[in-house]
């Protein structure tokens, strides 16, 4: 049995939490993020929201490619983002979105802070009454991939430093065990160009 809990209630925009999945909610705009969802949970979202069943085949899991399909009005993305700072994470990050007119449903595989601090910027901008009225899934789309961005970018301030790092060891005659570290940081770099220009 999935337990419903109403986070807050002085909030304007109510947050639910059912198992893994979150809603958040301003005006007639629902956003709903799924995490690691079970067969069960996407198909409580697709009839929630009327989901064209053909966009819903592989939200279970994490696909090799990124790509957009549109069906009946509705559009489904599904793009990488890189991982820089662990060195556990053998893939890049996946999100899917599914942009409908009055709704944003989002999918992730991995914690991504990117996503949680939207999360409270859309709350606290709805709670101060700043969201218009005619914003769109779309809106939200657009919005949520900037923040993604930006945090992608700044991830790049985490390899200059490593850089930094290894530039000081150089210095100190450690090259020759400073070359591994290159060699890690020189991927890292190459994976996270090959995995933006993807997004074209």
């Amino acid at each position: 049995m999935m337990n419903t809990q109403k986070i807050t209630e002085t909030l304007h925009i109510p947050c639910y939490t059912i198992c893994m999945i979150e809603r958040f909610q301003t005006g007639k705009l629902m956003w709903t993020n799924l995490k690691n969802p079970t067969e069960a949970e996407i198909t409580e979202i697709v009839h929630a929201l009327d989901i064209p069943i053909t966009l819903t085949s592989d939200l279970i899991a994490p696909v090799p490619r990124n790509y957009a399909h549109e069906s009946n009005g509705v559009i489904k993305i599904a793009v990488d983002f890189p991982v820089v700072k662990r060195i556990d994470a053998k893939q890049p990050y996946e999100l899917k979105f599914i942009i409908m007119k009055a709704a944003l449903v989002t999918v992730q595989y991995e914690e991504m802070e990117a996503i949680d601090r939207f999360k409270k910027q859309f709350e606290v901008l709805t709670t101060l009454g700043k969201t218009s009225k005619k914003m769109t899934g779309a809106h939200l789309f657009f919005a949520l991939m900037n923040e993604l961005y930006n945090t992608s970018g700044t991830k790049l301030d985490y390899v200059e430093s490593n850089l930094s790092d290894i530039e000081a060891q150089i210095f100190k005659d450690n090259e020759r065990q400073m070359v591994v570290e290159i060699a890690k940081t020189t991927k890292r770099l190459i994976a996270y160009r090959h995995t933006l220009k993807a997004h074209e």
